[in-house]
């Protein structure tokens, strides 16, 4: 449909009209006004006139039905068209109307605001009561926490000055909050943070007109608040307040180089009934917004008017200010002319159900319509954010993105500094993987972020650890992804093993972490924590309100950057992740690094959709730079333009590949990586080469999250037996029965066994444990006891009867009947008679040492091992392999 611009005035104030309900003309004297034959009227009219509902609907639904088919293309008869702007031209109100000028503090052509939408009187706010003086009225129910409603605007208000302290106008909604309590602390807000507020609006006692109504408190600094009376009240308010009946033309303006602008102020129903023209608006004096503190559950309705004004050639915006609960619908939100808005749509709009926050600055030069397009895409609302908000604890707390889910947790963001102390890196893998649809299962329970993504690469494996191998092992192994060669992004030779060459990006500087800028100072740690700050510190990077965890030791937090800030970005609201290289690289890339770090990095980590920014090397791939990336397809296209644009401007040459997040597979464990302590220069290659590769992941995982004087400990004794082991390698350790323990197997056991019986944590855990040091000792000792039973064979008979009498053994006791503790002693008796053995009288003596460890592994007595703890363990198992190495033969 298209409505020729001459009528297009006409045919605005109609479509106003037909949805207020205001005519009272005969079906003869539209038709010949309108220029429209009886017949084709009334079969109009009883379209509109069919099923059971009012008037005001059934007109209300047909003018949708023609805006909804005009949005669309579908054409409308002339007739329809005419009729409705015969009813503006016969009931528009175009009389010029006296405001009351009100001057207030504002100096530009652009108004920054914040709307909060806010939990309205319903079910347990407001209910009826009799006052005094026997007049019926809604007053706070003490169950509804007036006190805390008050709490809750004023730390708003402190929320929305600290994250924009350029906000110039706030606006609450009607009956969130009981006014008179709170004016005083509103008009000290009002002065100390130089904003506007539009208080709500509340049913208070008129002392001039002796009766309750609804009335809304605008305080500008330094005054005393003016205040808007309702005149249009709904039917569950007529029982308990009256209507105002002073007009309420009051014009809030201010003037920016001969422009006067101005905001008007309208309560709920009232700007459903207040009647506003091309002719009004010029009376007006410019641009202007209508600021509509409501409680209502006919949003859509304001939504109409809303979008019809808007259209107006003076140009108008609404901000629409609602309350969430019965009988309130939300959707509060902002009406401008916007780009990116569709027809008579709100440019921006909060949830139906959740108290949220919108954030925006509208330009006003840009309110009214144009008939043609402009070279460049114009906006009335070029700056805006939308949250949902909780409330704990006396802070208002924003969501990004207007989440609708419950439960929201407030988070710690931890200083990358804090992976350092544990000498882990970040490492991000792109990866291909055969049949990447079955891998989601074997993802669950990994402690790595992975994300299926669509772009280059079928996952994005995000990895902290102190090693390349660690990472290479938990995504072969543990994870058990089949990782194919990649294609175009990280390509490399077909000749090379897919496991040993994944491309992945070495992050060396975190520029941005979860939507909080960072600066070398930033980063800077205070103070080293201790084992228990690490896991106050983790409880907060998890939930900052966690109440294990003390008030002080947040602060803590916060002033010795353990943690940099909070956060309530989840990381399921990921939507991309962007890779930008640097091309061109064999031209002086450190110099053009720095070029793009001082020129394009700060307008990227200043992008709201940017919220995290890594810069790094790549291995096995060409890349500088991650981003991750929330919001949408939208925000994602520009901020792809925006790169390249910034790219032209500095004239460097950059590539970026684009990753969409479909789903995240496994999410990375804070507490495990917090918990890795980094050991010193040789321990940690020994412990690299040595003992992790003979632990399974999640052992090593219990490994590296143990304190570093336990890690150094386990590592002292794993190493004193490992490397006596490897002596014995040139001896016949390996047996030849199918089956049997080799030393690889011997090493692996080992560590597994120390680790999960000295310090695991699980019973279950013990007592596999336990059973793994037994097979390592009995593996070992019974060698020992094969060298002890031929040398005893090669004693000659008397020297050995005379040895058993010297040690005290039973003469009878034949080689059988001997325990080993018999044959240790018959044997350093032996050497001690016969210079023929005395050379290994000291080994002989050194096993002596183990009997009291053999005896009770061999009856399993895990309770004495554990007495004797690890040193005494390894103690014995060192004096086995000294023994090997001077007996085996």
């Amino acid at each position: 449909m298209v409505i020729p611009s001459d009528d297009r005035r006409d045919f605005i104030e109609g479509l106003r009209q037909v949805l207020l309900g205001n005519y009272d003309l005969s079906q003869n004297e539209v038709a010949r006004h309108a220029n429209i034959a009886p017949g084709t009227l009334s079969q109009i009219l009883s379209n509109v006139s069919a099923g059971r509902t009012s008037t005001f609907e059934k007109l209300g639904r047909a003018v949708r039905e023609i805006v909804h088919d005009a949005s669309r293309g579908r054409g409308r008869s002339e007739s329809e068209v005419a009729l409705l702007a015969t009813i503006g031209r016969l009931l528009g109100t175009h009389a010029e109307r006296s405001f009351r000028d009100i001057d207030v503090p504002l100096s530009r052509d652009r108004l920054r605001f914040g709307i909060v939408q806010l939990q309205g009187p319903f079910p347990d706010g407001k209910h009826p009561a009799t006052g005094p003086d026997g007049r019926n009225s809604l007053v706070w129910s003490t169950a509804a926490d007036p006190s805390g409603r008050c709490s809750k605007a004023l730390a708003a208000l402190d929320w929305l000055h600290a994250n924009d302290p350029a906000i110039e106008l706030v606006i609450f909604p009607e009956y969130s909050f009981p006014v008179s309590p709170i004016l005083n602390r509103l008009v000290e807000k009002a002065a100390e943070y130089d904003v506007i507020i539009v208080g709500g609006a509340d049913s208070l006692f008129d002392e001039n007109a002796q009766a309750h109504i609804n009335m809304s408190p605008v305080v500008i600094p330094g005054r005393e608040p003016v205040w808007i009376r309702k005149h249009h009240l709904y039917q569950w308010e007529i029982a308990y307040m009256a209507p105002a009946r002073a007009s309420n033309a009051l014009r809030f303006s201010w003037n920016v180089n001969g422009i006067r602008y101005w905001f008007l102020v309208y309560t709920s129903l009232d700007f459903l009934k207040q009647s506003i023209t091309d002719a009004a608006v010029a009376q007006l004096g410019g641009p202007g917004v209508f600021v509509v503190p409501a409680c209502s559950p006919v949003i859509d309705e304001f939504s109409l008017v809303a979008a019809t004004q808007e259209r107006l050639s003076g140009g108008t915006a609404t901000l629409l200010c609602n309350c969430v609960g019965q009988p309130a619908t939300g959707n509060s939100g902002v009406y401008c002319q916007h780009t990116s808005a569709p027809d008579l749509r709100p440019a921006i709009r909060l949830s139906r159900d959740s108290e949220g926050i919108v954030v925006g600055e509208l330009n006003l030069q840009a309110l009214g319509p144009t008939d043609v397009t402009p070279a460049q895409s114009r906006s009335a609302l070029p700056i805006q954010r939308l949250l949902t908000v909780d409330y704990k604890q006396g802070e208002i707390l924003a969501i990004e993105r207007d989440s609708h889910d419950a439960g929201i947790v407030v988070r710690g963001v931890l200083n990358p500094r804090m992976f350092t102390l544990s000498g882990t890196t970040m490492r991000v893998a792109f990866l291909e993987v055969h049949r990447p649809g079955t891998v989601s299962a074997a993802l669950k329970e990994q402690h790595f972020e992975t994300m299926a993504v669509l772009g280059n690469a079928d996952l994005i494996v995000t990895h902290l650890h102190q090693s390349e191998n660690e990472m290479l092992y938990d995504i072969t192994k543990s994870a058990g992804l089949n990782v194919k060669s990649p294609g175009g992004f990280g390509a490399y030779s077909g000749d090379e093993d897919p496991v040993q060459s994944l491309p992945y990006f070495q992050v060396e500087r975190f520029h941005k972490v979860l939507g909080i800028a960072l600066d070398s100072y930033a980063q800077d740690i205070a103070h080293v924590p201790t084992p228990e700050d690490l896991g106050k510190i983790v409880a907060l990077a998890k939930d900052w309100y966690d109440p294990k965890v003390e008030d002080g030791f947040r602060d803590a937090c916060l002033t010795r950057r353990w943690i940099l800030g909070r956060t309530t970005k989840r990381p399921g609201e990921l939507y991309a992740v962007i890779a930008v290289v640097l091309e061109n690289r064999s031209t002086d890339l450190e110099r053009r690094l720095r070029a793009f770090e001082d020129q394009i990095l700060p307008r990227i980590v200043a992008s709201d959709a940017v919220t995290s920014v890594f810069g790094g090397t790549g291995h096995r791939l060409n890349l500088d730079y991650l981003l991750r990336v929330t919001g949408g397809m939208g925000e994602l296209f520009e901020l792809v333009e925006a790169l390249q644009g910034w790219a032209e401007e500095t004239r460097e040459l950059i590539a970026t590949s684009t990753f969409v997040v479909a789903k995240r597979l496994s999410a990375l464990s804070l507490d495990r990586v917090l918990s890795i302590q980094a050991l010193a220069g040789e321990d940690h290659a020994y412990a690299k080469a040595f003992l992790l590769p003979a632990l399974q992941a999640e052992e090593r995982l219990r490994f590296t999250a143990l304190p570093r004087r336990e890690q150094e400990s386990l590592l002292e004794h794993y190493r004193r037996v490992e490397q006596r082991l490897a002596n014995l390698r040139r001896l016949p350790v390996k047996a030849k029965k199918p089956g049997a323990w080799d030393a690889q197997r011997v090493r692996r056991s080992l560590a597994s066994g120390m680790l999960n019986f000295f310090y695991g944590s699980g019973e279950r855990d013990r007592e596999e444990a336990f059973g793994e040091l037994k097979e390592v000792h009995d593996f070992l000792q019974l060698k020992v006891e094969g060298v002890l039973r031929r040398s005893l064979h090669e004693a000659e008979p008397g020297l050995l009867e005379e040895a058993k009498e010297s040690a005290r053994v039973p003469a009878g006791k034949d080689m059988d009947e001997m325990s080993y503790s018999d044959k240790v002693k018959t044997m350093i008796a032996v050497a001690k008679l016969s210079d023929h053995h005395s050379s290994h009288l000291e080994t002989y003596q050194s096993l002596y040492a183990t009997v009291g460890v053999r005896n009770t592994l061999a009856h399993a007595k895990s309770g004495e091992v554990e007495r004797a703890g690890i040193g005494g363990f390894s103690d014995v198992l060192t004096r086995y392999c000294g023994f090997l190495e001077d007996r085996w033969q």
